[in-house]
């Protein structure tokens, strides 16, 4: 499911510069309502010139994030369907009928991706709304958004490390936005939704198999948060992946894709050897990190070590 993960953004595009444009992501960060429930009105205030359709795309994506009991995400992804739906325009021609489904997922997913910044990365709201996705790309009769196809050409746009910006990004917000990004990624593909292997690499070999000496806290902080959001949400997804203890037969291609960090002397892809030194350099990180970020790193190695426990 997923689309296909050879869309994903290359290594190189990833050290692109992070560019200060103008974004559907809003400032300050959404907010818990009153109520408890998660809020999207920070998002809707910004796209409010954007047309009826962008308006019906947050209202859907609210209210899946708002499910309250996972008994409920079967009808909750059906219904998210029906809205969804209902965005697309009928056209007579083909040809014009299968670019208003490839305009309607652009708008959905790059929304999505929008909607998700504003969770924090510790909110419940990621897993359910995971959950529903992947009813959502199992359902029938849905055929725009069946296997969550176009969701990594979305992805890709939304895939700007503030860590690897030329120019130092010091926006306490803009890294908790890509904290939240990574955390509902990760916890996506830990439902079975998506199966973009190269993320979770990626965000280990930058957070744990390259130096962190040059960053500033922030960015010390940030990449190795990342790292362990991977872990908490998609540790088992990691962890079967490396549990051959050999590496990955890969190409060219993907041998480049999933290369190992600077820190790291061990083959590219997954392998026992590799999980076994993400956990030992999240030890070593916590002398590197700010004093409330380090219970993550003990969360993280927990985490790793009930998996193996469990083998």
């Amino acid at each position: 499911m997923g689309g296909d993960p050879k869309l994903l953004p290359s290594l190189a595009s990833r050290m692109t510069p992070y560019l200060e444009v103008e974004s559907i992501i809003p400032r300050p960060c959404g907010k818990m309502s009153k109520s408890g429930s998660i809020s999207l009105q920070a998002l809707r205030d910004n796209t409010r010139e954007t047309g009826e359709s962008n308006a019906q795309i947050i209202d859907a994506l609210e209210a899946a994030l708002n499910v309250k009991d996972d008994a409920l995400i079967p009808q909750a992804a059906k219904r998210l369907a029906e809205q969804l739906d209902s965005i697309i325009l009928t056209r007579d021609d083909p040809a014009d009928m299968q670019s208003e489904i490839e305009n309607a997922r652009y708008s959905v997913y790059t929304t999505l991706l929008a909607a998700v910044q504003l969770v924090p990365a510790d909110c419940k709201a990621h897993q359910r709304l995971a959950l529903v996705l992947r009813d959502l790309a199992g359902l029938e009769g849905h055929p725009a958004w069946q296997c969550l196809e176009g969701f990594a050409i979305c992805n890709r746009d939304a895939w700007q490390d503030p860590t690897l910006s030329i120019e130092s990004v010091t926006d306490p917000e803009v890294h908790e936005q890509w904290c939240n990004l990574n955390a509902f990624l990760a916890t996506l593909l830990g439902t079975g939704a998506i199966n973009w292997r190269e993320l979770p690499i990626w965000e280990l070999r930058d957070g744990l198999e390259e130096s962190v000496e040059e960053l500033s806290q922030e960015g010390k902080d940030t990449r190795v948060v990342v790292a362990t959001l991977w872990i908490k949400h998609a540790g088992k997804f990691i962890w079967d992946h490396s549990l051959s203890g050999k590496p990955e037969n890969l190409n060219e291609t993907d041998s480049r894709m999933l290369r190992a960090g600077e820190l790291y002397q061990g083959q590219p892809g997954y392998s026992r050897d590799r999980w076994d030194f993400w956990k030992k350099r999240l030890g070593e990180l916590r002398s590197h990190v700010s004093e409330l970020r380090r219970s993550t790193i003990d969360e993280a190695i927990m985490t790793m070590a009930e998996l193996e426990g469990n083998n």
